[in-house]
């Protein structure tokens, strides 16, 4: 399981703050092949449906690597939108 960046709590309260049941970490499998996202958070809508949200956090604290940091943070968006189509 991948490690924790340090914003994670603040991005939990603020989800909490809004409403959300937040759970940590998530994982999604598809064909025999694993990746965990940072957060799912759950709240209903209406009293009828549900919201689901899946959250990776990032918080490019450190400027000097930011660019690297922000490529493979694209390169995680691309590899979950993929396993959930």
């Amino acid at each position: 399981m991948p490690k924790l960046d340090q914003c994670h709590e603040q991005v939990v309260r603020a989800l909490q703050k809004d409403g959300w049941v937040v759970n940590t970490p998530y994982s999604l499998f598809v064909h025999k092949r694993r990746a965990y996202v940072d957060l799912s958070a759950m709240r209903q809508v209406n009293g009828t449906r549900q919201q689901i949200l899946l959250v990776e956090v990032k918080c490019f604290a450190d400027r000097k690597s930011s660019a690297d940091e922000l490529y493979g943070a694209i390169g995680q968006y691309i590899i979950y939108r993929m396993m959930m189509l």
